[in-house]
């Protein structure tokens, strides 16, 4: 997931990969939503990272003359990444393998605050429905209220320390649209396109897995580098 969404669009990786990389993920925090079962320790910070980064890099790139036309598919990839972020942030300290992650990742939200804001500029201007924006919600409300919380906000830097106690006094309500399409998200209908992606992903997978019950690390030549064209 993490090499998938660390590619960079400009170098020709089609956009349905990021998508097939983000369904994985999605497929994993709904299983231990609804299974009640937290995730197993892994390097989740360099999965959140990797997540906000694709999602950022996307918005950059409609941030150019002409891109939203160019960039095909580019609505549906954002509210993607959305959904999954939204995810963490409501209910990552009931899967995630320590409560605390749930924070750290909200931090990692704050931090970017400047870089959501042009996201949120980019969906005011390329996306008539207005889902862009909704979706960015909770994101803005909390960046809102931490950056209150702090003294001189758009000052001086603050250290990981004091925005990290700003976000532990949040008293956030969700909106209701957001925790209903988290609530009821079902996984959407399988994509012929996405098949021999997971059918590669899997066999590398198996091949990685030793007695020890460990991976060996991937890399980026073990997992396919593009999808099939869609139809």
């Amino acid at each position: 997931i993490v090499l998938t969404l660390e590619q960079n669009l400009r170098a020709c990786v089609p956009l349905e990969a990021f998508r097939a990389a983000l369904l994985v993920l999605q497929r994993m925090l709904s299983w231990s939503q609804h299974s009640g079962k937290r995730l197993p320790e892994a390097p989740w910070r360099q999965v959140w990272q990797a997540v906000v980064h694709s999602l950022l890099h996307i918005s950059a790139l409609l941030e150019e003359e002409g891109a939203a036309e160019s960039v095909r598919g580019w609505l549906p990839a954002v509210l993607q990444h959305m959904l999954v972020i939204n995810m963490v942030l409501v209910h990552g300290a009931s899967f995630l393998p320590q409560a605390s992650m749930q924070q750290q990742f909200a931090y990692e939200v704050v931090r970017l605050h400047k870089a959501f804001g042009r996201l949120f500029k980019v969906g005011k201007r390329h996306d008539k429905s207005g889902k862009v924006v909704e979706a960015l919600s909770l994101v803005r409300t909390i960046i809102s209220k931490t950056l209150d919380k702090l003294d001189d906000p758009h000052g001086r830097s603050h250290s990981q320390a004091e925005v990290m106690g700003a976000l532990r006094g949040l008293q956030l309500e969700v909106d209701p649209k957001i925790a209903a399409s988290l609530q009821n998200w079902q996984l959407p209908a399988e994509n012929p396109t996405y098949t021999s992606f997971f059918q590669s992903l899997c066999r590398q997978l198996i091949r990685c897995y030793r007695e020890d019950d460990t991976l060996w690390q991937l890399t980026p030549s073990a997992v396919p580098s593009r999808l099939p064209a869609s139809e």
